[in-house]
């Protein structure tokens, strides 16, 4: 018999596609905020950092308090205008509804802030497969280090080596192999040669089918 697996989710990327309408969010916050400023290469290099990471980055010399105001006003305005927009990517309700299904353990692991998190499980269609996450505020460490992964895996109540992380980031993917996780890496926010580092990796969740994926790990771990 196959042995159980979990399933560790990141969210921004993976699950939502939530990338443009993080974005607009900071359009707004800079539109409303003629101090703030950010620009669109450096979200796409920090996209899926914790926004204290990418604020502390974005503005060393800023007050905590500034850098906490401007972190807290974007969530405020990315929720007001950007939740009702806010989808799964094409085929991944189908994966999702396999592993509900399967009865497979399944978490979200992502550095989205836990006022986000909660918002997306009861507004959106993430609420019906999922109960639980592990948010990078509850961490020490931020991706790429382990610790998120360590924790959800945890949290589910299964070993690490158990468990399979989705990821589409860089940085995701190595806190995924440093966790001692299989790691699917996916091609919805980053190219194929960024993602070298996963043991598979799939053009987007479309490709996820329970089956393919658990015959794919299984001949990768029999070598």
């Amino acid at each position: 018999m196959t042995e159980k697996k979990g399933f560790l989710f990141d969210n921004d990327g993976v699950l939502l596609d939530t990338r443009d309408l993080h974005w607009q969010s900071w359009e707004y916050l800079m539109e409303e905020d003629r101090n703030f400023s950010i620009s669109y290469p450096f979200f796409i290099n920090t996209f899926g950092k914790r926004n204290d990471r990418i604020m502390l980055e974005l503005y060393p010399d800023a007050s905590q308090e500034q850098r906490t105001y401007w972190i807290e006003r974007k969530e405020r305005l990315y929720q007001k205008y950007g939740i009702e927009k806010v989808t799964l990517f094409p085929g991944m309700e189908h994966f999702l509804k396999e592993l509900k299904r399967g009865e497979f353990p399944r978490i979200i692991a992502s550095s989205t802030s836990p006022a986000n998190l909660d918002f997306f499980l009861n507004h959106t269609l993430l609420g019906e497969y999922f109960s639980d996450y592990v948010s990078g505020y509850d961490v020490v460490n931020s991706k790429p280090a382990p610790d998120i992964f360590l924790a959800a895996a945890k949290k589910i109540g299964m070993k690490p080596e158990s468990c399979i992380v989705i990821e589409d980031a860089p940085a995701g993917i190595i806190a995924g192999k440093l966790a001692g996780c299989f790691v699917i890496g996916l091609e919805t926010t980053s190219p194929k040669e960024e993602l070298q580092e996963a043991d598979l990796i799939y053009k987007n969740p479309e490709e996820l089918r329970l089956d393919i994926v658990l015959n794919a790990i299984n001949a990768i771990s029999e070598k």
